[in-house]
């Protein structure tokens, strides 16, 4: 469960932004998640949405992807993991119930009355606090970013996007083609570039401008396999992004060295692989 912080105290027209920005990023994220949802995310009261996903990781990927879209302190989100009693299959999320979803609400609740902590983790295990607290190194770097590298860091993630399981991409064999995909991906870009109140950066400008041109070509998601080793557990490398500040600065007509720069100042390497380590933990200890 996710919902916008402090909703009530934007103006109309930026509340309706947001929502419109809310509603495609979860569209998106549903496509690109589809494997690992068992009932899609949606819209479930005001500015409040929910998804039942098959595992706790897939859960937290999908949500730190959609804090990226919708920028850093405008999300708080609640993750529970726990069973599930009252299954409708013709109902979308908000039809179910469950132990997962008390524990969700308990969650997100949770982050709404804590000063530190914006995704709250519940499963009724010993290791919550723990797990919260490894998926806020992650959170926080971003909230740590100046609004530049930010951009730069949600161009990267559209170009990349971590999943659970990207080498198998079935998703792709579901009609989409990933083509449709990336162009998907630059309309919500787009759609948060009209929403900001400042000028979008020569980046975000050159990404929109190249649009599905040669760009879609270089879009591939990561899965978690690529940043494991046979321990399972994630090695530094950073291999996951290379070349991909050529590759933008190319389409771009922006500086290499500027996005390299950019890339380094806003830990962007390190706060993909705090998330990956985060899933590697959370897949040893639930």
């Amino acid at each position: 469960m996710a919902d916008v912080k402090n909703s009530r105290s934007y103006r109309s027209v930026a509340r309706d932004n947001l929502q419109i920005l809310l509603s495609e990023s979860i569209s998106y994220l549903n496509e690109i998640f589809s494997e690992s949802l068992i009932k899609k995310v949606m819209f479930s009261a005001g500015d409040e949405v929910q998804g039942l996903f098959h595992d706790a990781v897939s859960a937290c990927l999908y949500y730190r992807m959609l804090y990226l879209l919708m920028g850093p302190d405008v999300l708080r989100g609640g993750i529970g993991l726990g069973g599930w009693s009252v299954f409708l299959e013709e109902e979308g999320s908000t039809g179910q119930d469950g132990e997962a979803y008390h524990r969700a609400r308990a969650a997100i609740d949770r982050a709404k009355t804590n000063k530190h902590f914006d995704l709250v983790f519940r499963s009724g295990g010993a290791y919550d606090d723990a797990l919260t607290i490894l998926l806020d190194h992650s959170l926080g770097i971003c909230k740590m970013r100046t609004a530049a590298q930010n951009e730069t860091a949600l161009v990267v993630e559209l170009m990349r996007p971590i999943v659970l399981d990207g080498g198998d991409f079935r998703f792709l064999e579901k009609g989409v083609s990933t083509k449709e995909l990336f162009i998907r991906g630059l309309d919500v870009l787009r759609r948060k570039s009209f929403c900001s109140q400042r000028q979008a950066s020569k980046l975000i400008e050159g990404v929109l401008r190249a649009g599905e041109g040669g760009m879609a070509s270089l879009w591939r998601p990561v899965g978690l396999r690529e940043f494991v080793c046979d321990s399972e557990w994630p090695i530094l490398s950073g291999k996951d992004l290379t070349g991909i500040s050529y590759d933008l600065a190319n389409v771009a007509g922006v500086s290499r060295q500027g996005l390299d720069r950019k890339i380094s100042q806003g830990r962007i390497v390190q706060e993909r692989s705090a998330i990956v380590a985060f899933a590697c933990i959370a897949r040893r200890f639930l």
